[in-house]
């Protein structure tokens, strides 16, 4: 029983059944009021969950329902076991069961059978709590039943198990995590001859060479990892690399991908493609007069023309494919194996064929395509072919740039998100864990005072674990392959996720529970035998103890200054905790250039978030808050020279990035992550959240200069070189 001292049934019934749902009756605002769900939100809520509940009187009869199918289990649908711990679950039985001998089967993950025999007789009596929320308890079992707590001391290897008991006639099962305490950390890396690492980020579509085709590409990433490493760094980051639409509809936000289990083609590198060397044609294509002319276009405009730099890149890559279907040579055996060892890559393929044929979304099919059945009948051939081998292209691209990085001492640091879109590959593959009729977003809070929708279907808590997070384990594997370190966007996900019904406003939802201690499990197995360590971003409204269960986990917390500066810390930032990865900025905020000289203020100003008083305002906190950060930082800088102005006025952006920078290496920080971008005094954003691409350029703006420019730039290199010698030496 859990240490609430309310016992739940003395709430009304639809009350009850949200607790036993995990559905949360309130929350605790930004500005640290409680906020009561209503009841609409929460019969919305718990009909997208599958409770089938119309109103607060069909509460009753569904509470009894609830709780005797809980009971009926028996063991619970996934049970947790640490390491070096024994399994100890809840078990519900008949009380006429409960003196009976039981056999027990494990079948391993590698399908090794293991046979016990349990007394039942011998169980300890255990009470149960059906309740999610924490504030309340359920003890309630059905007439005739008993709870006992079920304990076997088995070893077991690190992975996914599956257990029957089976007792009298009767049989429950429960599958098994069986996982490391903690995620893989630096230090558990074979050979590994230093821990704290400092690394470069830049977005790739922002990532131009001088030989640009108008965005960056796999090998330019691949140039800079090669890049950084040479300088000592150990960590490339850029922003999630997942596929998206970029036809009509075009939604270019790596926040927002058709699916987080493929890759993003408009990053090919077409003169990297090992069959663009033997296709004359497609090398026609490209020399000939028409297509540079349309390159150059793309070249020259401001933006990333996204739409525009895809059709050009797919007339190539849809001439390689004929070529290669055509000869069946080497490399057409190779995308066989392919597609052999990825049974998902044909399903993939034929689902954007067949959206590119229909020009519909899946949500509009009929059945029974939309409940994920396709026929060759459905698509074009063709379109079938170009996703098949654009996959198997940027597999090999992106497998090419993880191993030419570890073989400079530096790994790729990636980004999962949060969700995936609703009309995307991936609910429509598992609408089995998806649920319907709700999407993702978050409570008002001081800037987006009506609440943010952000149009995500929610991954169904139960039926994930029924999968045995399935779903989750092969979305993490398809990052932690190319992978050092993985960030996991808005972690507080692993706990509860706000879910807004539909035909409910944004401002009107309600958080529903996940379960924490299972998503912690799968994220250390995964990461140990992908070698990969996990970052967790914290930033915004963080429930109690989820920092607690991070560092418990091994899971690197983020620390990132110009957050930290808006919070009330007795010595301006915090103090700089030890195992987390440390930043100026992310980008979902103004570059630190732009927020030196207040252009953040101006901007939400244009934008209509702030009048011309909060200007002044703000713009008065913001001088005295440079002032306070030059003279904080003064008795801070690990590296005194070049020496700073004696009027802290005088200190330019450029000496505070350098001085802040330094300070984070010599942190006891285990990441340090460097914003391209600061180091040349960029000052527009690469995104303003809360806007669209109609209002602000998001997700489409280059680097002001090329990488032959930045790399070569000897006040870059200097810098990143004396991060290094402190990296390497962590002076106190």
């Amino acid at each position: 029983m859990s240490t609430s001292s309310t016992p739940l049934t003395q709430r009304p019934a639809l009350e009850q059944l949200a607790a036993l749902f995990g559905v949360q009756l309130s929350y605790m605002d930004v500005g640290g009021q409680t906020q009561h769900v209503s009841e609409k939100s929460l019969l919305a809520v718990l009909n997208a969950l599958g409770a089938n509940v119309s109103s607060s009187e069909d509460a009753v009869e569904l509470l009894d329902e609830k709780r005797r199918k809980l009971a009926e289990q028996g063991l619970p649908t996934v049970a947790v076991v640490w390491e070096n711990e024994p399994l100890s679950a809840r078990l519900t039985l008949p009380e006429s069961l409960a003196t009976m001998t039981g056999q027990v089967t494990i079948t391993t993950e590698f399908d090794k059978t293991l046979l016990e025999t349990v007394d039942l007789s011998t169980l300890e009596p255990m009470a149960v709590d059906w309740s999610q929320d924490p504030t309340y308890f359920d003890d309630s079992l059905p007439e005739g039943y008993v709870a006992r707590k079920f304990v076997l001391d088995i070893e077991l290897p690190f992975g996914y198990h599956h257990l029957q008991l089976e007792v009298g006639g009767h049989s429950w099962t429960t599958q098994i995590i069986y996982a490391p305490l903690k995620c893989f950390a630096p230090t558990d890396r074979v050979n590994a001859t230093k821990s704290h690492v400092w690394g470069v980020f830049l977005p790739v579509y922002s990532l131009v060479t001088e030989d640009t085709w108008g965005a960056g590409a796999y090998s330019d990433l691949e140039r800079m990892a090669e890049w950084s490493g040479g300088l000592g760094g150990g960590m490339t980051g850029s922003l999630p690399l997942l596929s998206s639409y970029l036809d009509d509809p075009c939604d270019p936000s790596p926040y927002a991908p058709v699916s987080r289990l493929f890759w993003n083609e408009i990053y090919l590198d077409i003169h990297a493609i090992p069959d663009y060397k033997d296709c004359p044609e497609a090398q026609e294509l490209v020399e000939s007069q028409d297509y540079q002319d349309r390159l150059r276009e793309i070249r020259e405009k401001k933006l990333v023309d996204y739409r525009g730099l895809m059709a050009l890149k797919r007339e190539v890559l849809e001439l390689l494919a004929d070529k290669v279907f055509r000869d069946q040579g080497e490399r057409y055996k190779e995308l066989m194996q392919r597609r052999e060892s990825h049974p998902l890559l044909d399903d993939y393929a034929q689902f954007r064929a067949t959206q590119e044929t229909t020009r519909t979304s899946w949500t509009d099919w009929d059945e029974p395509r939309r409940s994920g059945q396709l026929s060759e009948s459905d698509y074009d051939e063709k379109r079938f072919r170009y996703h098949l081998y654009a996959q198997f292209l940027a597999t090999e691209q992106l497998a090419h740039l993880s191993v030419a990085a570890e073989a400079t001492g530096t790994g790729l640091y990636l980004d999962l998100p949060l969700g995936v879109r609703p009309d995307g590959y991936d609910v429509w593959r598992f609408q089995h864990v998806y649920a319907n009729g709700a999407h993702i977003g978050a409570p008002p809070d001081m800037m987006f005072t009506k609440g943010q929708n952000w149009g995500f279907a929610p991954q169904h808590p139960e039926r994930l674990r029924e999968d045995c997070y399935r779903h989750v384990r092969d979305y993490l594997h398809h990052h932690m392959q190319f992978s050092r370190q993985l960030r996991i966007d808005h972690v507080m996900c692993l706990h509860r996720l706000y879910w807004i019904p539909e035909g409910v406003s944004a401002s009107d939802g309600a958080y529903v529970r996940y379960r924490p201690e299972e998503w912690y499990a799968v994220l250390a197995v995964e990461s140990h035998r992908h070698e990969a360590c996990v970052i967790g971003e914290n930033l915004g409204t963080v429930p109690p103890g989820v920092n607690e269960a991070l560092e418990r986990h091994g899971v690197a917390q983020m620390f990132v200054l110009q957050y930290q500066l808006q919070s009330d810390q007795d010595d301006l930032i915090g103090q700089v905790p030890a195992g987390c990865i440390t930043c100026i900025n992310t980008h979902d905020m103004p570059p630190f250039a732009a927020w030196w000289e207040g252009l953040d203020i101006l901007d939400r100003h244009d934008l209509g978030l702030i009048d011309s008083e909060t200007v002044d305002r703000e713009q008065r906190e913001r001088s005295d808050l440079k002032r306070q950060l030059t003279r904080w930082m003064r008795g801070k800088r690990p590296i005194q020279e070049p020496a700073w102005p004696d009027e802290d006025a005088n200190v330019s952006a450029a000496e505070v990035i350098q001085a802040l920078h330094e300070f984070f290496a010599a942190s006891p920080a285990e990441f340090l992550i460097v914003n391209q971008e600061d180091l040349f005094l960029e000052t527009q954003p690469q995104n303003v959240p809360g806007t669209t691409g109609d209002v602000r350029p998001n997700w489409r703006r280059r680097a002001q200069r090329t990488f032959e420019e930045f790399s070569s730039d000897p006040a870059v290199v200097e810098s990143l070189q004396r991060i290094d010698k402190l990296r390497a030496s962590r002076t106190p």
